[in-house]
């Protein structure tokens, strides 16, 4: 057998700027974009459930809960404005 001939020069990658961006590849980088915060999110909502499974937890009223819920989204939501903002110092 012989080995396959190209023709033509290979596509370009996909980072590389070089080339129509189709939309498939902006499908690629809308999933790169969400799946760290599919995956914190994971381990979240697991973290969430092995604490809440706790007797001492269980005795909690769910205004409390809600009140340590929205806690703690006030400080993730910090934490990435933070995460941004530095990224943005750093490129411009």
């Amino acid at each position: 057998m012989q080995p396959l001939a190209l023709a033509g020069p290979p596509p370009p990658c996909l980072g590389s700027g070089a080339g129509v961006v189709s939309s498939e590849s902006h499908v690629m980088t809308e999933h790169r974009r969400f799946a760290p915060v599919a995956v914190l999110l994971l381990f979240g909502i697991l973290s969430l459930t092995s604490v809440l499974t706790r007797p001492r937890v269980a005795s909690y009223r769910g205004p409390d809960v809600l009140q340590i819920f929205a806690s703690g989204m006030c400080f993730g939501a910090a934490i990435v404005r933070l995460v941004i903002f530095v990224r943005e110092r750093r490129s411009g």
